[in-house]
């Protein structure tokens, strides 16, 4: 399935954290600012160029306080530089083929960096993902 996305007009854009300091700067008990962080942090790489944006997160945010908040947080750190137009869509990922393809490169890139594994993030062409590494 990794081979596929070399045949789309996509880009992929994984950002890699360590997880004791994350850890450190959120308690475990707060996973709602955790997701919203990380997911943060990969839309400030995310460079929108004259084009309007629509966005599938998986819904794993159960209250709808919750998913506007991140909506809300995700905006701010996406739009920074750009005015364009962004729709946020909370799906099931068992619905939504998109969120699986995004699974298994997030298992992929975990493989790499976790087992020290590439064989399946190098599936991907070089020109199609960009990792970032934060501290």
């Amino acid at each position: 399935m990794l081979e596929k996305l070399n045949e789309l007009n996509v880009q992929i854009i994984c950002v890699v954290f360590e997880k004791k300091k994350l850890f450190n700067k959120f308690p475990k008990t707060d996973k709602n600012k955790l997701y919203n962080y990380v997911a943060g942090k990969l839309a400030e790489y995310i460079k929108l160029v004259n084009t309007n944006l629509e966005i599938r997160i998986d819904k794993s945010k159960g209250k709808q306080v919750f998913r506007e908040d991140f909506n809300k947080y995700f905006k701010e750190k996406l739009m920074s530089e750009s005015k364009k137009r962004v729709r946020i869509h909370h799906s099931y990922s068992h619905a939504w083929c998109g969120l699986q393809f995004a699974d298994i490169v997030a298992w992929a890139c975990f493989q790499k960096f976790e087992h020290r594994d590439d064989s399946y993030i190098t599936l991907l062409n070089e020109n199609k993902i960009k990792i970032y590494y934060e501290n």
